[in-house]
């Protein structure tokens, strides 16, 4: 057998190194995931060093030259690798430092990684990695039953019979030994569904409704309706022609695909949006998207058509051209000699970047995350997704990540079962119960320990809310075709959510966490994301068609990536004032409260620091121009005698002409009224010592404050408009000019003058916290109004 290898690496034997790999010593490593608990992760050490190879670059350039494939294929990959620097090759050459190593990477065993080969080298006792490969051989092969760290070939084309088996096997296998996986309790069948026929049935799609039998599996598909589907969907007058059925070649060829593929799972039928729901009834697009969960959760897998952009494109593609032939290496097995392959690493180059086009819409989210299974025709590979893990065509398996994607969420039923179930819903009782009544102690002026559930989170070793941020942080960079569908394309998601928390839902955010939600923001979204010097002038103040929430959640206002976050609460540092919630009122369109709403309100008590009148100096009543605005002199000192709280005014008053976040939301929240008032709304604040800290004489105190940036609406008394959020931090460099304010409070806060914030300038170089900042803390810790109900629409 002749394999066009040098001498060198004749001499590699790539059964030993893997089985050495595979022998190495566990570590164990606590780590926290953002799933329900803690989790001790298991990984295995590399073998950077296991064999030595070429002598130097250039020796390894002279042998791929010569022809030996494994030095070519060295060779080429370093030499296209944009992050070489050929001098730095030479400078360890002629140093005598460019012998190259043969390994292994480390995994993780936890998350069934595999370890990668690598090749390095160690100039200077450092190490630099040149670049990695997989090992792959055929799927019935004997490397593959010998190691488990052999991986499998890739196809040229989704569309081929390694990838059909790939998805049979992924799927009967779930079906057969994953007792986690699958649909984690019983879901009504959708309403309508398309009979594909069975495997190798000739007959034409249909369209099925009483017909089809209860206990039915079905698949759902999950892709891009682009361009020209109009015609080819489910309307009043089209209902008789898909229930009679339409020949196959009609069909548009993503439809036609999905289809096919269902077929060649043995499944019977399909669920598809666009001829599962009719679309010229609002009635009944209401009734069957408020369904999404029964749909993609009660389904036996989704097809997910992820590089497709239309319903003409069709679910299959060629696959990028690979920039570097595999060559093959010898693999002893005792007597036996056989090959396996190597190729640049697929570890970080299959598509999990969501760059796709699928990964770009508000609705596809939810049917991913609703999805006990997926098949994903991807653009680098095929991929399968289950509680179980991610299961790549190139034999790679990603577990618990527990990112926001994952399916041991929704979806673990081992987790579900009835013990699991009954203990972890003792633990969401008590979250509930300790929550409702630090709340209710808040109402009377005792300030609770957990201002929201994330501290009992994390003392009851679970936090679901922080996956619900992470969901959030990616569907809100996502677009839509309707901004009206904003809460309605996340009401599956939703409803699953409260299944595990049994908490209740407020407009994209959750009761038992919503101080913390009330302090979200969004990204400002740009006209024009390809100027080098973004402006006001670029900002996109597109405002929503039609109402979609109060303005104190973040589906009120369109913009980029939502955060929601609230600075003052966690870190163990003492509270010193919290806002209290005392009802929320929500009022949907129809009569779902996951769907599209009416109107809603939130009231709640806490702290309001009237300002003075924003709008009057806002800079469009100010300045012709933004761009004279900011020609203008700008002061940033406290100067204001509108009102009680003049630092506080004029920071927040900086914050809407800033030209940044602050101004993008006031752009889409203002509406004006007669006699409008502006105020300040303290969400929350901290001030003392981290009790880690307390023995540590050398720690200062810290503190933050979260307010709510509030407008009148004039249509009722105490009645307001959120129309910003801003943080403000303690200056703990203030000891510098109060000495005592190091480690406790003191009254002296009010005697300070100009005079000693003057001297903290000039003593404080750079301070965490600028004079004005500084100032506004201190009237809203140190001169807090007496405690009032609003109520924010």
């Amino acid at each position: 057998m002749s394999l066009h290898l040098c001498d060198v690496c004749q001499k590699l034997d790539i059964r030993k190194l893997l089985a050495q790999s595979e022998a190495q010593t566990s570590t164990t490593i606590k780590t926290r995931l953002t799933g329900l608990h803690d989790d001790f992760l298991e990984y295995k050490s590399g073998l950077p060093d296991f064999f030595q190879h070429q002598k130097s670059l250039s020796a390894l350039e002279t042998s791929a030259n010569t022809g030996c494939t494994f030095c070519r294929l060295i060779f080429e990959s370093w030499s296209g690798d944009s992050g070489r620097y050929p001098t730095a090759d030479k400078a360890i050459d002629d140093a005598g430092q460019g012998q190259l190593f043969i390994g292994t990477s480390g995994h993780c065993v936890s998350k069934a990684e595999m370890p990668t080969i690598i090749v390095t080298q160690r100039p200077d006792h450092s190490s630099r990695t040149l670049c990695t490969f997989d090992v792959f051989s055929n799927r019935d092969s004997v490397p593959r039953k010998t190691s488990k760290f052999v991986g499998t070939p890739v196809a040229s084309h989704s569309d081929s019979e390694l990838c059909r088996v790939a998805a049979m096997e992924w799927f009967q296998d779930c079906l057969l030994t994953h007792p986690e996986c699958g649909p984690s309790r019983s879901f009504r069948r959708p309403t309508r569904l398309i009979n594909v026929g069975r495997k190798g049935s000739n007959d034409p799609p249909r369209l099925s409704v009483e017909e089809v039998p209860q206990a039915a599996s079905w698949a759902a598909l999950s892709y891009c309706w682009g361009p020209g589907i109009t015609k080819f969907t489910l309307r009043s007058d089209t209902v008789e022609e898909f229930r009679a059925g339409i020949a196959l070649e009609k069909w548009p060829a993503t439809l036609r695909d999905a289809i096919q593929a269902t077929q060649k799972l043995d499944l019977q039928y399909i669920w598809i949006d666009a001829l599962c729901i009719l679309q010229d009834s609002t009635t009944d697009w209401r009734a069957e998207s408020a369904r999404m969960q029964d749909v993609y959760s009660g389904a036996a897998v989704t097809i997910i058509a992820s590089e497709s952009p239309s319903t003409a494109a069709g679910i299959y593609a060629s696959r990028p051209p690979i920039k570097w032939e595999p060559c093959q290496l010898p693999f002893l097995d005792g007597k036996e000699q056989c090959t396996v392959w190597l190729r640049p690493s697929f570890r970080n180059a299959v598509d999990l970047s969501y760059t796709n086009p699928l990964q770009t819409r508000i609705w596809t989210l939810q049917e991913g995350l609703l999805a006990s299974r997926s098949l994903s025709f991807r653009k680098d590979q095929t991929v399968w997704e289950c509680s179980r893990g991610r299961f790549t065509e190139s034999g790679h398996v990603l577990m618990k990540d527990h990112l926001f994607d994952s399916k041991d969420f929704f979806h673990n039923k081992t987790r579900k079962n009835k013990a699991n179930a009954v203990y972890q819903g003792l633990q969401f009782g008590i979250l509930k119960q300790i929550s409702a009544f630090e709340t209710q102690k808040a109402r009377i002026g005792w300030l609770p320990k957990y201002m929201t559930s994330s501290g009992l989170c994390y003392s009851l070793n679970l936090n679901p809310y922080t996956r619900w941020f992470e969901i959030i942080f990616e569907y809100s960079r996502r677009n839509y075709t309707k901004d009206t569908d904003i809460l309605p394309a996340l009401g599956g998601v939703a409803r699953a959510f409260a299944d595990i928390t049994k908490d209740k839902y407020c407009a994209g955010m959750w009761e038992s966490e919503l101080l913390q939600c009330l302090c979200w923001s969004r990204q400002v979204v740009w006209l024009n994301k390809s100027s080098r010097r973004l402006s006001l002038s670029d900002m996109d103040f597109t405002k929503p068609t039609a109402y979609r929430a109060p303005s104190w959640s973040w589906a009120s206002i369109n913009g980029g990536r939502v955060t929601m976050y609230n600075s003052a609460i966690g870190d163990d540092i003492p509270i010193t004032n919290v806002a209290t919630p005392v009802k929320i009122h929500l009022e949907p369109l129809a009569e779902d409260l996951y769907g599209q709403l009416k109107s809603g309100y939130l009231s709640i008590k806490g702290s309001l620091f009237m300002l003075g009148d924003l709008w009057a100096e806002y800079w469009r009543n100010t300045s012709s121009s933004w761009e004279e605005y900011k020609s203008l002199p700008k002061s940033n000192t406290a100067e204001s005698k509108t009102c009680k709280y003049p630092a506080l005014h004029v920071f927040a008053l900086q914050l809407l002409n800033k030209g940044g976040g602050g101004t993008f939301e006031f752009e889409q929240q203002h509406i004006s009224s007669p006699n409008q008032r502006f105020a300040a709304f303290l969400i929350a604040s901290t001030e003392g010592i981290p009790e880690e800290y307390k023995d540590n004489e050398n720690e200062s105190m810290t503190g933050a404050a979260n307010l709510l940036l509030l407008e009148s609406t004039g249509a009722k008394d105490n009645e307001y408009r959120r129309i910003g959020v801003f943080i403000l931090k303690r200056p703990w460099e203030i000891s510098v000019i109060v000495s005592e304010t190091h480690r406790i409070e003191t009254k002296k806060w009010k005697d300070l003058m100009d005079e000693d914030w003057k001297r903290f300038e000039e003593k404080v170089e750079r301070p965490s916290v600028g004079v004005l900042e500084g100032k506004a803390w201190i009237e809203v810790a140190k001169q807090c109004p007496k405690r009032m109900t609003i109520r924010i629409v």
